[in-house]
C-alpha cells in the first residue's frame, strides 16, 4: 500500500510538470547550495519489531542545474522495541533528485537513492545494520529566492531483508553558494494595427442535428468495482475486496489471497502451503521458520524449538530413552545407581537399568564416585570401599563424646545422604591401658555414642551404621608416651556397598 500511495502522488506531481510547462521560474539554481532540517514521522516494517515514531534530520543538496540536484539526508528515529524498550534508528541517505521547474514558486520533485540504517538494539529481521535503497516524490514551495517551505514522502527498503518502511516529513529548505541567474523571458511581440472589418450578412438560421446517443457504461465482467480495462484480475469471485487493480488483498505478502488464506497472519517470508499456512516439513508440530532442528525424526518428542526434548536433562533425549534404552523419560537416574542415565551410556558404558553393570556386588556409582574402581570390571569390586579416620578423641577410661568432635561426626553422616547405597561401621578403639576386658567394653561404647551423636543430631536413619570395638589390639600410635596413648583412643568408619 505505501508503494501505490507513493506513485499516485509521484504521478499527480508529473502532470502538474506537463501542464505547467511555458511558465517561467523567478530564478535558475544553478551552482547553490540547499540546506533542509526537517521532521517527520517514521512507519516500520512490522518484521523490524519497532514501533512508528517522529523522525528528524536534515538535508544537504548542491543543484548542478535547475533540474539536477545531489543530496545527502541523515534522519534519527526514537522508537521502542518490545514491551517498552528504547530503541534507535540512525539512517543515511545519498539521493539524486530531479526537479520540474516551471511553476513558478511551486517546485516538485521525485528521488532515488542509496543508504544505510543503523538499528540500537538490532532489529528483528535485519539486525544491527542494514544497507537500503529508497525512492520517493515531494514538493518546494518558495517564498522568495532563497527560502522555501519543504513536504518530502520516501518509502526506504532493506535490502538484508525487504523490510518495507515509509517516511513522511516536512521542514524548511535555505538557498545558498552561487548567484542565481535571471532567465530569459520571451518578449511580447508588439501588438498589430487594428483591421477594419465589414459585417457579413446573418446566416439564415440552420436547424440544430440530433444529440448522439449516450455511451455504453465501461464493462466490469466480475463486478468488482472495476472496470475490465484496468482489471489485473478479471476473475475474481463475487463479494471479494479487492484492490484498485481490481486484485484481491493478500495482507500477509504470502501468495495467497486473504480469502483463500487459512492463515492470515503468517509472518513475511514464512514458507506457506496452498492454504496460506507455515510449512512443518518434519510434522513435529512446530512451524520450519521457527524450527531450529528441521529434520527432526517424525514422532519424537521435542521442545517449542522444534528440537529433540531431554525432559529430565540426563542426556540423553526423550526419543532415545524411548526407542533405544528403555529407560524412564521423567527420571535422570533410572535405576538409581548414583549415575545419570546420560552419564551411564554416553561416558561409562554402563547399563542404565542395571545398577551393578559388571555383576561385582558394588553399584555402578559407588564405583565411579567413591571406590574409584572399573563398573565394568568385577574384579575390582572391593567389600570396603571407603575408610574414614575421625578425629574423634576421649578421656583416658570415658566414653563421652565431645563437642569439639561433632564436625568430624557430621562428615560420615553428609557421606551417608550422598550414598544411599551404602552402610557403614563405626569402630571404637582404646590405649593398652587396663584390661583387654574393659577397654573392649570401652571401645564399644565409644563407638556407640558416635553413632547416637550421628543420628540424634545429623539425622543419619538407624541401621545404617553398626559399632565394633576393638580394645587396643589396633594401635596406631607408640602406647609409650601420652601423645600415642591419646591417638589410640580413637573412632573409625569403614563404608560397604549394601
Amino acid at each position: 500500500m505505501n508503494k501505490n500511495f507513493a506513485g499516485v502522488i509521484l504521478a499527480a506531481l508529473l502532470l502538474l510538470a506537463v501542464f505547467a510547462q511555458g511558465k517561467a521560474s523567478a530564478a535558475e539554481r544553478s551552482g547553490q547550495y540547499e540546506v533542509s532540517p526537517f521532521v517527520g514521522y517514521y512507519w516500520f516494517d512490522n518484521q523490524t519489531g519497532y514501533e512508528d515514531d517522529i523522525a528528524w534530520g536534515v538535508r544537504f543538496g548542491h543543484h548542478y542545474n535547475e533540474n539536477l540536484e545531489a543530496e545527502l539526508a541523515l534522519a534519527m528515529v526514537s522508537s521502542e522495541l518490545g514491551a517498552g524498550k528504547d530503541a534507535d534508528l540512525f539512517q543515511v541517505q545519498v539521493d539524486a533528485l530531479y526537479n520540474f521547474t516551471g511553476m513558478g514558486k511551486v517546485v516538485p520533485y521525485v528521488a532515488a537513492g542509496l543508504g544505510a540504517g543503523r538499528y540500537h538494539p538490532p532489529s528483528v529481521s535485519a539486525g544491527k545494520y542494514d544497507p537500503m535503497v529508497n525512492y520517493g516524490v515531494g514538493v518546494r514551495f518558495f517564498f522568495n529566492d532563497n527560502l522555501a517551505a519543504r513536504l518530502d514522502l520516501r518509502q526506504p527498503i532493506g535490502l538484508d531483508n525487504a523490510d518495507s518502511h515509509l517516511m513522511a516529513t516536512a521542514g524548511i529548505s535555505y538557498f545558498f553558494g552561487a548567484p542565481k541567474k535571471a532567465l530569459k523571458v520571451a518578449e511580447a511581440a508588439p501588438a498589430p494595427a487594428p483591421v477594419k472589418v465589414t459585417a457579413a450578412p446573418a446566416p439564415a438560421p440552420v436547424p440544430a442535428p440530433p444529440p448522439p446517443p449516450a455511451p455504453a457504461p465501461p464493462a466490469d465482467s466480475d463486478h468488482d468495482g472495476v472496470i475490465d480495462a484496468n482489471d489485473r484480475c478479471p476473475a475474481t469471485p463475487a463479494g471479494v475486496t479487492v484492490d484498485i487493480q481490481g486484485c484481491p488483498f493478500d495482507s500477509d505478502a504470502d501468495g495467497v489471497f486473504d480469502y483463500l488464506d487459512k492463515c492470515p497472519d503468517t509472518p513475511r517470508q514464512a514458507k506457506v502451503d496452498g492454504k496460506g499456512c507455515p510449512v512443518d516439513s518434519d510434522g513435529d508440530g512446530v512451524y520450519d521458520y521457527l524450527d531450529k532442528c528441521p529434520d527432526t525424526t517424525a514422532g519424537a518428542p521435542v521442545d517449542i524449538a522444534g528440537c529433540l526434548k531431554d525432559t529430565d536433562g540426563d542426556g540423553l533425549t526423550d526419543w532415545e530413552e524411548l526407542k533405544l534404552t528403555g529407560t524412564n523419560v521423567n527420571n535422570p537416574d533410572s535405576d538409581g545407581d548414583g549415575l545419570s542415565d546420560g552419564e551411564e551410556v554416553n561416558k561409562y558404558k554402563t547399563n542404565p537399568l542395571n545398577p551393578d553393570t559388571d555383576g561385582g556386588s558394588v553399584n555402578d556409582g559407588l564405583e565411579v564416585n567413591v571406590a574409584k574402581t572399573n563398573p565394568l570390571d568385577p574384579a575390582d569390586d572391593v567389600k570396603e570401599i571407603k575408610r574414614i579416620e575421625l578425629k574423634v578423641y576421649f578421656d583416658t577410661n570415658s566414653d563421652v563424646v565431645k563437642p569439639e568432635y561433632f564436625s568430624e561426626i557430621e562428615q560420615v553422616a553428609t557421606f551417608l545422604k550422598d550414598n544411599s547405597g551404602v552402610v557403614g561401621t563405626v569402630e571404637g578403639h582404646t590405649d593398652s591401658r587396663g584390661s583387654a576386658k574393659l577397654n573392649q567394653d570401652l571401645s564399644e561404647r565409644r563407638a556407640k555414642n558416635v553413632i547416637k551423636v550421628a543420628e540424634e543430631r545429623f539425622g543419619v536413619m538407624a541401621g545404617r551404621l553398626n559399632a565394633a570395638g576393638y580394645g587396643g589390639s589396633k594401635p596406631v600410635a607408640d602406647n609409650k608416651s601420652a601423645a600415642g596413648l591419646a591417638k589410640n583412643r580413637r573412632i573409625e568408619a569403614a563404608f560397604t556397598s549394601r
